[in-house]
C-alpha cells in the first residue's frame, strides 16, 4: 500500500497501531465493523487517504503534529532497499523539518506535507541538496498511485502478483493437468499401433486416453474429502508448505468437473445424432400437414381417421388409394382425448335416424374445422420400401375369432 515490505510484521503492527490511534481503540483486539472500516481505509488509493495513512503512522502520539524525532524514527524504518544509517536518518530529518518548518516551530502539519509530496521534482528549490530531493521523491513514490503506462507491463506485474498469490495452487494444477497429458499420450499412442486403429481410426485413440484419464480423477476425486488425511498431512508433514490442502474442497469439484467433462465426451456423439434426428423428424412433419376427409366415431369408442397426404400410398389390388385409414380405440388418456377433440366437430344424425357421430371433407363447401395433423414416419414398416425393390407384392394376412364365454 505505502511502497512498504506487506511481509513484514513491524510494518503490519505500526500500521495497525496507527489506525487504532486515530480511532482512540486502545486494546489489541477489534470487532467486525472495526476491521471493515479499517479495511476500507487501506484499501482505498486515493492521495488523501494514503496520505493520511502515513501520517498516522508517523505522528506516534496522535496529537496531529509530525515533530523532528517522528521524522527521524520514521526516517530510520524505511523499507528494505531505502533503509538509512542513524546519522543520514538525522540528516534527512532536519532537512525535512527545515524545508517544512521554516518558521522553527518544531512540528509540521499534514498539509506542509502533502505540499511537499505534490511538488514536482523540477520545483524544489536550488538550494536543496540531491539527498533531499532523493528522500522527497521517495516519500512520494510511497504515496502517490501512478499506473504504468505499458499495458503490457501492467500486465505482466498483475500476473506476478497473482503467482505470488496463488503459487501453490498453480502449482499443484499445473501437475494434475500434466499427469492426464500424460497419460492421454501414452495411451494414443499404445492403440495407434493396435489393429483396431484400422478399423476405427483417430476415435480409438481419443476414447483410450480419455478413459485412461477418467479412470485417474475416480481414483483421486474422494482424497480431498478425506478429512483425517488432509489435517495429517498439512500438519504433520513438509507438504502443507507447498500444497494448499486448505483448498481441498476446490480441488474435489475440479476433480468433479473433469470427470463430467469426460462422461460427456462419451455421449456428445449420440446426443447430437439424436439431436438431429428429432430437428429431422420436427422439420419433415411440418412441412405439411395432411387433409383429413373424414371423421367416425364407432361403438365401442373407436374414432375412424380418413386422411390424405402425398407421403403415403396404400395399393390394393387394381387401383391405388390416396388416403390413409385408422380407427383408434379409446384405451387410455391420449386416445380418450384425441376422441374428444375430433367428436367436437362431428354432427350427430338427422333426427329420427340412426347412424354414427361423423364428419366429411367436402370439395367446394363449408368444411368442418379439423385439427391439425402431422405425421412422422413410417418407420420400419414391412411394406416401406416395396415399391423401390418390387413391382408386385402378395400380402397374406390371418384373423381369428376369439370365443367368448
Amino acid at each position: 500500500m505505502l511502497g512498504m515490505n506487506k511481509e513484514s510484521k513491524e510494518f503490519a503492527g505500526e500500521l495497525y497501531d496507527a489506525l487504532a490511534r486515530r480511532r482512540n481503540i486502545t486494546t489489541d483486539s477489534i470487532n467486525k465493523a472495526q476491521l471493515k472500516e479499517f479495511w476500507d481505509q487501506i484499501a482505498d488509493q486515493s492521495f488523501d487517504t494514503r496520505l493520511q495513512t502515513f501520517f498516522d503512522m508517523v505522528d506516534k502520539d496522535a496529537d496531529g503534529r509530525i515533530t523532528e524525532e517522528e521524522v527521524r524514527e520514521a526516517s530510520a524504518h524505511l523499507p528494505t532497499g531505502c533503509q538509512l544509517s542513524k546519522k543520514q536518518a538525522d540528516e534527512y530529518a532536519a532537512m525535512i523539518m527545515e524545508r517544512l518548518d521554516p518558521n522553527n516551530l518544531g512540528y509540521i502539519m499534514i498539509e506542509n506535507l502533502e505540499m511537499l509530496l505534490l511538488q514536482a521534482p523540477n520545483q524544489t528549490v536550488q538550494r536543496e541538496g540531491g539527498e533531499s530531493r532523493n528522500l522527497i521523491q521517495m516519500l512520494s513514490q510511497k504515496l502517490k498511485h501512478t499506473q504504468e503506462p505499458n499495458p503490457i507491463v501492467r500486465w505482466y506485474k498483475s500476473f506476478m502478483y497473482f503467482l505470488l498469490d496463488n503459487w501453490q495452487r498453480v502449482w499443484v494444477l499445473l501437475l494434475w493437468i500434466g499427469i492426464m497429458a500424460g497419460l492421454f499420450t501414452w495411451k494414443y499412442i499404445q492403440y495407434k499401433d493396435k489393429a483396431a486403429y484400422g478399423v476405427m481410426g483417430p476415435c480409438v485413440c481419443f476414447a483410450k486416453g480419455a478413459a485412461e484419464t477418467l479412470k485417474l480423477n475416480m481414483a483421486i476425486i474422494l482424497l480431498p474429502v478425506c478429512r483425517n488425511t488432509i489435517t495429517w498431512l498439512r500438519n504433520k508433514t513438509r507438504l502443507g508448505v507447498a500444497v494448499p490442502f486448505d483448498d481441498n474442497l476446490n480441488f474435489h469439484k475440479v476433480i468433479a468437473v473433469a470427470i463430467s467433462l469426460g462422461t460427456w465426451m462419451y455421449l456428445t456423439v449420440p446426443l447430437v445424432l439424436y439431436a438431429g434426428e428429432r430437428l429431422l423428424r420436427a422439420f419433415r412433419s411440418s412441412i405439411k400437414a395432411v387433409k383429413i376427409l373424414k371423421v367416425a366415431v364407432y361403438p365401442g369408442n373407436v374414432l375412424a381417421l380418413h386422411v390424405k397426404t402425398t407421403r403415403l400410398q396404400i395399393q390394393k389390388v387394381g387401383n391405388v388409394d390416396d388416403y390413409l385409414s385408422v380407427h383408434i380405440r379409446t384405451l387410455g388418456d391420449w386416445t380418450r382425448q384425441l376422441k374428444t377433440v375430433f367428436s367436437e366437430v362431428c354432427q350427430p344424425p338427422p333426427n329420427g335416424k340412426s347412424g354414427l357421430l361423423r364428419a366429411d371433407y367436402l370439395q367446394g363447401e363449408n368444411n368442418p374445422d379439423f385439427p391439425r395433423v402431422l405425421i412422422d414416419g413410417p418407420y420400419g414398416a414391412p411394406a416401406q420400401d416395396y415399391k423401390k425393390k418390387y413391382e408386385v407384392v402378395l400380402l397374406v394376412g390371418s384373423w381369428r375369432q376369439r370365443p367368448h364365454q
